[in-house]
């Protein structure tokens, strides 16, 4: 079953806007619903209502006075009201966003937009518009519409578009529908009864009109709220459910443990394990695996030994739901010390992991480099000690998952924003995938940098990809969580992406050893 966020996590963040969209990402939702509309400088902009006055402010955080339309103010007008502070102060600030720059964002993000079907009483200029924002971002979009008309004129733009029809359901109508759209992806909704829908002057869902409807298409099922509309949902086999945000999709149900978590044993983590365990649990992972920070390039000044091994014994005293792991950073900068942390205890898993790089005088960690004062030269030749040093990493020393893949981003993009053309290091990103392919080293797939600047997995859609076509299947998942509200984050929509590329399984590693797991 898949998970719809209406006008994006509109339950925690203002809705309709880049906060709930990218939340939305974080949370693990397969598609956003979302309400375009124009200004009167015809740009599509993202709102639900006519005015602004429930969703928006003034500047000040002051209520608007008087009704404002949206179709009444040029966009430059409709920016200088506040569409966050409404929701809460933490989002003042938060502006009215156009309709391509979410559609990019959801581009960039893997995730499919829902457009709500009052764009079926835009004007012919509008629709055209709007048409154009959908084929210039390249984003997996559907169209909701409620007659045939106008799913015509979407798919004389659009031949393959998937259509989300919300009109009349009986059975000459579907037939009708189904024969106008052949091959096309359709699905269905009806309202589920609840307090939500009732002013819907439509028929709710019941088993005999789900079962209709799923004879001619995929059957959604709107505005579900509660766990007990849920199962009703899955017990009308819904394909689609779609929420405002109560309802957050289950992280898998895959058996699968969230490979890499901090805690207390960590210099950058305060998290107790205790609660990294109820956070996987409640996001439907099987366990957690600790992998506390040995950070190699410390050891000449401090014990990076001991709080390893006070790890290991915490995690085996929790039981089975809680593996033992290390990971292990900068293992080149001095192999024997490596080698020897390696050894000292019964490791489920090593990762291996690169935090900072040799390179002119800074080798401190990339958390705390400006990389705001370097040079184009300076970053490239920063960048290329980091692939280096990985590769030497890959080639020398002895370990399970290769982590973080591109982590130097983390901080050059989602810190200061700077963007980085990654073409240049393309072979040497190659050498490293057919390395641990022939070592038998698993790729982590890193899900740390969701809803943060950055923005993406570790390593991105486009190095996944590569490594599968280079033979690459053994992969883990892991959040990097520093903290227990950040364990299993975002592994729905990464677990998504990996079966859109074709990845079959993911993996855990048990003394070592991987376990697969499949992803359904």
């Amino acid at each position: 079953m898949k998970f719809q966020a209406h006008r994006g996590v509109g339950t925690e963040f203002p809705e309709n806007t880049m906060p709930a969209f990218v939340a939305a990402v974080a949370q693990g939702y397969d598609y956003i619903e979302l309400d375009p509309a124009f200004t009167k400088d015809d740009q599509c902009v993202i709102l639900h209502d006519e005015s602004l006055n429930r969703t928006c402010r003034e500047k000040d955080g002051s209520v608007i006075g008087s009704r404002i339309k949206i179709a009444d103010l040029s966009y430059e007008q409709a920016l200088q009201y506040d569409a966050g502070i409404a929701k809460s102060p933490a989002f003042k600030g938060t502006k009215i966003p156009l309709l391509l720059q979410v559609l990019e964002f959801a581009k960039g993000a893997g995730l499919t937009v829902k457009l709500d079907n009052k764009i079926q009483c835009f004007s012919k200029r509008q629709t055209n518009i709007l048409f154009n924002a959908v084929e210039k971002s390249g984003a997996r979009v559907g169209f909701t519409c409620s007659n045939t008309e106008y799913i015509k004129q979407v798919l004389a733009r659009f031949p393959n578009a998937q259509i989300h029809y919300d009109g009349a359901v009986d059975e000459p109508t579907l037939a009708e529908l189904k024969s106008i759209l052949k091959q096309n992806e359709l699905y269905i909704w009806l309202p589920v009864p609840s307090p939500a829908t009732a002013w819907a002057n439509m028929p709710k869902a019941n088993k005999n009109l789900c079962a209709t409807v799923k004879k001619y298409g995929k059957l959604g099922l709107w505005l579900l709220s509660n766990a007990g509309e849920l199962e009703i949902a899955k017990k009308f086999g819904a394909d689609i459910i779609e929420t405002p945000g109560e309802l957050k999709p289950e992280a898998g149900g895959y058996n699968i443990f969230d490979c890499h978590t901090h805690t207390h044993f960590s210099h950058d983590s305060n998290c107790d394990p205790r609660d990294s365990l109820a956070a996987a649990k409640q996001n439907g992972l099987k366990g957690i695996t600790i992998t506390d920070h040995c950070d190699i390039e410390f050891c000449q000044t401090q014990d990076v030994k001991t709080p390893i091994l006070q790890s290991v014994v915490r995690a085996h005293q929790m039981g089975g739901a809680v593996l033992a792991g290390v990971e292990i950073g900068e293992a080149v900068w001095h192999k024997t010390v490596a080698v020897q942390v390696a050894q000292s205890a019964d490791f489920d898993v090593i990762l291996g992991s690169v935090h900072s790089v040799r390179y002119k005088s800074y080798t401190a960690p990339y958390s705390t480099v400006d990389f705001s004062a370097f040079s184009q030269r300076e970053l490239n030749e920063y960048l290329s000690a980091y692939f280096n040093d990985l590769l030497e990493l890959v080639n020398t020393f002895y370990f399970n998952v290769l982590s973080h893949l591109t982590c130097p981003l983390r901080y050059i993009t989602g810190k200061y924003n700077i963007s980085v053309d990654l073409s240049p290091f393309q072979s040497k990103i190659e050498q490293i995938l057919k390395a641990i392919i022939q070592k038998g080293i698993a790729l982590e797939v890193n899900t740390s940098c969701l809803n943060t600047n950055y923005n993406a997995l570790m390593p991105n859609v486009k190095i996944l990809k590569r490594y599968k076509e280079l033979g690459g299947f053994l992969l883990t998942l892991g959040s990097d969580a520093h903290q227990a509200e950040r364990v299993g984050y975002g592994f729905r929509y990464a677990l998504n992406e990996l079966a859109t590329l074709g990845f079959k399984n993911i993996y855990y590693y048990q003394n070592q050893k991987p376990v697969k797991q499949e992803i359904k």
